[in-house]
């Protein structure tokens, strides 16, 4: 095509082969909203997965409560009173059967975070450990002290009841 034929503008027109600044920020500004939006969903799974991780680990205290009460001779107590909590990696039973409570990295809470276990009587009715947690990445799971639906509570005949939410 002979471009000295054209006018001015139609000139322009046919020589332009980029793209404007305009076009460029509309790119630009469309990346970074859907780039906002994969962060906060995946956010959110991780602390979903987080929370399933916590559920599950806990939920295992169920079958190490019976082993601990199964034997009236090897433990009469859950260890942990409502006045003496213990920490994550303490025995579970009052007598030492190699049951260790789990550990603040094994439910995956923060490195703040704290886990505290209240034990019963293997006499009680139901037997049961009572779990305050801090420090978890879903608000709903931690414990918040004089409310009694957010602790986690494990029975050996009544299951394990999370907190409201979690």
């Amino acid at each position: 095509m002979d471009y000295h034929n054209l006018t001015g503008q139609e000139n322009m027109k046919k020589m332009q082969k980029g793209f404007t600044l305009i076009e460029l920020l509309i790119v630009i500004a469309i990346i970074g909203i859907l780039a906002g939006v994969i962060l906060v969903s995946t956010s959110s799974a991780r602390n979903k997965a987080t929370a399933s991780v916590t559920k599950q680990t806990l939920s295992s205290l169920r079958s190490a409560l019976t082993s601990c009460c199964a034997d009236a001779s090897a433990a009469t107590m859950i260890n942990g009173t409502a006045a003496v909590p213990v920490n994550g990696g303490t025995e579970i039973c009052s007598v030492a059967l190699g049951v260790l409570y789990p550990t603040v990295a094994e439910l995956k809470l923060a490195s703040t975070g704290t886990v505290e276990y209240i034990g019963a009587a293997c006499s009680a009715t139901d037997p049961t450990v009572t779990v305050h947690i801090t420090g978890h990445p879903v608000a709903a799971c931690n414990y918040v002290a004089g409310t009694p639906t957010t602790a986690w509570t494990i029975g050996v005949f009544g299951g394990m009841i999370p907190p409201t939410g979690c």
